[in-house]
C-alpha cells in the first residue's frame, strides 16, 4: 500500500468514525466474511430525508477502516446517491473502471488490484450498506402502502 493509503487505513482503524451507540436507528444489518472472520454491523437512520450510518466492525485493519470510511463518507446523502456509489464501488472492486468516483476513492480501490485477496475486506462494509439500503427502501414502500 502507498504511504498515504496506509496512513488513512491506520487512522480509521485506530480511531473509527461513526461508531454505534444509542441513536434513532431504523434498522441494523450485519455482514460477515466466514473465510477470515471479519464482521460488520451497519446501523441506518434518517434525518430530514438524509441517511445516516453508524458502524461496528471486528476483523482486520482494512475491514474495520473500510466500515469507518464508508459510514463517514456516505452519511448525509440521499438513498439513491448512496445506492449509486455502492454499485460503483462494487464494480471497481471487481476490476471494472469508473471515472465518476473521486480520485481518492479510485486511489484506494486501485490498490486492491495489487491485493485481490483483500477485496472482500473492503467490500464487506459496502455490500452491507447496499443491503441496508434495500431494506430501508422496502420499509419505506411498506409504510406508503399501509395496512
Amino acid at each position: 500500500m502507498s504511504d498515504d493509503l496506509d496512513r488513512l487505513v491506520q487512522d480509521h482503524f485506530r480511531s473509527p468514525r461513526r461508531g454505534t451507540g444509542e441513536r434513532d436507528v431504523l434498522l441494523r444489518v450485519e455482514g460477515h466474511n466466514p473465510l477470515c472472520g471479519d464482521w460488520v454491523c451497519i446501523a441506518l437512520g434518517e434525518v430530514n430525508g438524509k441517511l445516516e450510518f453508524w458502524q461496528q466492525a471486528q476483523g482486520c485493519s482494512l475491514s474495520k477502516a473500510a466500515a469507518s470510511i464508508a459510514c463517514e463518507v456516505l452519511t448525509g446523502c440521499e438513498d439513491q446517491v448512496i445506492a449509486d456509489q455502492v454499485t460503483r464501488l462494487q464494480r471497481v472492486l471487481k476490476g471494472q473502471s469508473d471515472d465518476t468516483l473521486t480520485p481518492e476513492a479510485l486511489a484506494i480501490l486501485g490498490t486492491m488490484k495489487d491485493y485481490p485477496v483483500r477485496r472482500k475486506c473492503v467490500s464487506l462494509a459496502f455490500d452491507t450498506i447496499g443491503r441496508a439500503i434495500l431494506q430501508y427502501r422496502e420499509q419505506c414502500r411498506e409504510k406508503k402502502e399501509g395496512p
